[in-house]
Formats: C-alpha cells, structure tokens, sequence
C-alpha cells in the first residue's frame, strides 16, 4: 500500500485483533493450546476472516489512491509508536476507538470503491479467467 494512514490502522488493528481473538484464547487454554495451530479456536477463525476483510478494503482504498494520483500526501515525517499490550480485558477497548476511525475513513473515501473492480485486480486474474470475460 504505501499510505501511512492505512498502514499505521491496519498495523494497529492486526495486532489488538491478534491479541484479543487469538493470543488470548489460547493463553487461558493453558499447555493444551501449544497443540493447536494459530486462528485454530472458534474466535480465532472469526478474527482472521474479519482480519481479512478489513486490510482488503485498505488496499481498495489504496488502490483508488493511486488511480488518482494521491498516493503518498500525508506521509511526510510521520512515525508509529504504540503502546504495549497485555491479555488484560481492558487493552481490548482500544480497538473501538480503531473501528470508529475505520468507519470514518469508510465514510469519507471509502464508500467510492465498494463493488468495483480496479485495474490491479483485474490484471491478477489467472490468464484463464481473463480469456473467458
């Protein structure tokens, strides 16, 4: 992506998800969990699909950026220093002040690219799906 913005929220994000619907199931679980591969408890599965959603919106948004040609504007002397995070319940309330300011971020830009399709996701189609359109 390049975008510091949607870099910076979706580091942010990743790691309170990861921590809240992963680490922290398992952590409870005691030795046993040690056994089970990562996103494998039932909120694990659910985080990693929201996970997923989520960053594949930052790239829709990154994307139409680039089309047009405002990549990289707020980038400039910028850095991330985050806090640390503990299983404590209370580090999970930080995530809804990260959810406000995705929706805001849907609202002020992101809304113009929900269904279409970019150049870029066009082009990585296998050959044989793009033969067929």
């Amino acid at each position: 992506m390049g975008e510091y913005d949607l870099l910076e929220l979706g580091f942010r994000l990743d790691l309170s998800l990861y921590y809240w619907g992963v680490v922290q199931p398992v952590f409870h679980m005691g030795d046993s969990a040690l056994l089970a591969p990562p996103f494998s408890p039932p909120s694990g599965k659910f985080f990693g699909a929201f996970m997923s959603f989520y960053n594949r919106r930052f790239a829709a948004i990154a994307i139409r950026r680039r089309e047009l040609n405002l990549l990289g504007r707020t980038n400039d002397n910028r850095r991330l220093l985050i806090p640390g995070f503990t299983l404590d319940r209370s580090d999970t309330k930080r995530i809804f002040s990260m959810l406000r300011q995705w929706a805001k971020l849907e609202l002020k830009e992101g809304w113009r690219t929900w269904g279409k399709k970019h150049r870029e996701e066009k082009e990585m189609q296998p050959a044989g799906l793009a033969a067929v359109e």
